[in-house]
C-alpha cells in the first residue's frame, strides 16, 4: 500500500481495465458491498496486525507493487515480501469510493492511509499516502484484492494535524483475545478461526485437567472448525491480567452453551492463559481450562510429541 506510483494516473488505466466510465459514480449494491469489505479489512488491521490481515484477505494471484523492489506476483510471494516489513508496522486507512464493473466480478477502491513504526533508533516514523486496490468477487461472494498500489503524500499541515488513533493498552489487547477466541466458536467464521490461530505460537499448547487431554496448536484450531462442536452463547464476568515484563497471564472463569455430539448443555470453566510478546506483538503460548463441576485426573491423553514427559521426575524424604 506505499508504493511511489501515481495514483490518479491508475485511476484511469483501472477504469479503463474494467470497463468503466467517467461519467459520475453513484452508489450501487455492489460498490456498497466492496467499500464495507474495503472497510471491514481496514478494521481487521487495526486488530491483527496490517500483514496478518493483508494476507487473509488477498487472492491467490495477487500483485503488489511497492516502491524499490520488484512487483511481487502470487500468495508466497507478497507473503515474503511483507515479512520483511517493520515488525510493528501499523497502517490506518480510509476508503473514499468503490467502483464495480457492470459485470459485477471487479472492482477498485481508493482512499487515503497513515502508515506508522519505529526506527532502528526508536524513534516513530510516520507516513502519508493514498491507495488504489483492484477487487476481484470470489465464488462465495466474498471480495478479495488482486492488486494493491499507493503513493506517498506530504504530512498534514501543523495547523490542521491529522488526530492520532489511540493505541490500545497490553491489557486492551489480551482482553481482545480472548473476545476473538470465544466469537470464534460461536460464529464459526473460517477468517476468524485463522485470525485467533496467527495469534498463537507454533508451539502453543492447551491443557485440561479433568480430562487430562494436551492438546497442539494445529488439534485445537481443528477442533473449533469441526461441524460437532460449537459454542452457542458464552458469559465472561471480569477477569483477571497480570503482566511480567514480556509475559502475560489471564486468569478468569466463564459460563456457556455448548452443542457437542448433537446435545446442547450448559457448562462453567476456570481457564488461565499465558502470552508472550514478540516483536511488539502478544502471542499466545498456552491454555488451561476445566469445567469446574469436574474433578481433576493424573491420566494424560494426547497424540503427538506433548505425549512425551521431557524432565526427569524426582522423589523427597
Amino acid at each position: 500500500m506505499k508504493s511511489l506510483l501515481g495514483v490518479g494516473r491508475l485511476l484511469a488505466v483501472a477504469a479503463v481495465a474494467l470497463g468503466l466510465h467517467a461519467a459520475p459514480v453513484r452508489a450501487s449494491p455492489a460498490s456498497d458491498s466492496l467499500l464495507n469489505a474495503d472497510r471491514a479489512l481496514a478494521a481487521r488491521s487495526r486488530e491483527i496486525g496490517f500483514v496478518a490481515a493483508y494476507r487473509q484477505a488477498m487472492a491467490p494471484d495477487a500483485r503488489k507493487l511497492d516502491s524499490g523492489v520488484p512487483t511481487a506476483v502470487g500468495a508466497e510471494a507478497i507473503s515474503a515480501l511483507m515479512a520483511k516489513y517493520p515488525p510493528d508496522l501499523r497502517i490506518d486507512w480510509t476508503p473514499e469510493e468503490a467502483v464495480v464493473a457492470d459485470s459485477g466480478e471487479l472492482g477498485y477502491t481508493w482512499g487515503h492511509f497513515i502508515a506508522t513504526n519505529h526506527d532502528a533508533s526508536g524513534k516513530l516514523v510516520t507516513a502519508y499516502g493514498r491507495y488504489l486496490d483492484v477487487w476481484r468477487k470470489q465464488p462465495d461472494g466474498a471480495w478479495r484484492w488482486i492488486a494493491d498500489i499507493g503513493t506517498g503524500d506530504p504530512a498534514p499541515k501543523p495547523q490542521n494535524p491529522t488526530p492520532a488513533l489511540p493505541v490500545p493498552t497490553d491489557e486492551q489487547v489480551l482482553v481482545q483475545i480472548e473476545k476473538d477466541f470465544a466469537e470464534a466458536q460461536i460464529t464459526k467464521d473460517p477468517q476468524a478461526i485463522d485470525a485467533v490461530a496467527a495469534k498463537m505460537a507454533e508451539g502453543f499448547y492447551s491443557f485440561n485437567p479433568t480430562t487430562g487431554t494436551r492438546a497442539t496448536k494445529a488439534q485445537l484450531v481443528a477442533a473449533i472448525r469441526s461441524p460437532d462442536y460449537r459454542m452457542v452463547r458464552a458469559n465472561f464476568p471480569p477477569f483477571f491480567i497480570r503482566i511480567f515484563g514480556s509475559t502475560a497471564i489471564v486468569q478468569g472463569t466463564n459460563t456457556s452453551t455448548d452443542f457437542a455430539k448433537g446435545q446442547t448443555a450448559d457448562h462453567a470453566y476456570a481457564w488461565f492463559d499465558v502470552f508472550e510478546k514478540h516483536d511488539g506483538r502478544w502471542q499466545w503460548i498456552f491454555s488451561q481450562s476445566s469445567r469446574v463441576d469436574e474433578k481433576t485426573t493424573d491420566k494424560l491423553v494426547c497424540r503427538s510429541d506433548l505425549c512425551t514427559m521431557n524432565q526427569p521426575g524426582f522423589s523427597l524424604p
